[in-house]
């Protein structure tokens, strides 16, 4: 079993990412690459399975997609089978932050098909890395421009309210 991980500091809130990962519609603007759903919820539940399709390496992948895991809003898992290329699990945890929200998707997998088995072993799972430090960079723009964090009264500030 192979594994990449990345974490992103983000300024909004855990409610507020882990509502915005679990809604399908906004995944074109959240993952790398990502093309169109083909099936699925517009909101991911536990056990939705979801089928969709990206762009890699100038080639078209279908994934099909089911949610393993919830635990909102803290965790969710996907178990993950990129056609020809890899079966895995890709497991999006939130924690809270100073700055609001820590966000690490880390993503266990196998390549399958020649494809899968030639691009690991050419490159090491840097594609897979890039895909997740693309992703997460996506995410944080996004939620950052939706759901900015309300800065804190200061101890002083509230005393004075």
């Amino acid at each position: 079993m192979r594994s990449v991980q990345s974490s992103i500091d983000i300024a909004s809130s855990p409610d507020d990412v882990f509502a915005l990962l679990i809604d399908t519609r906004r995944h074109p603007d959240l993952v790398h690459g990502y093309l169109s759903q083909e099936r699925g919820p517009d909101i991911l539940f536990l056990g939705a399975e979801f089928r969709w399709r990206m762009r890699s390496l100038g080639i078209t992948i279908t994934t099909d997609s089911r949610m393993s895991e919830s635990d909102r809003p803290r965790r969710y898992q996907e178990q993950l089978h990129m056609r020809g290329v890899l079966a895995g699990t890709l497991t999006k945890t939130l924690e809270p932050s100073s700055r609001g929200t820590r966000l690490t998707w880390r993503l266990d997998y196998e390549p399958v098909g020649v494809l899968g088995r030639v691009q690991d072993l050419l490159l090491r799972g840097s594609i897979a890395r890039t895909g997740l430090t693309e992703s997460l960079r996506l995410v944080r723009q996004v939620a950052e421009r939706e759901y900015p964090m309300r800065p804190r009264a200061s101890l002083a500030e509230a005393a004075c309210a």
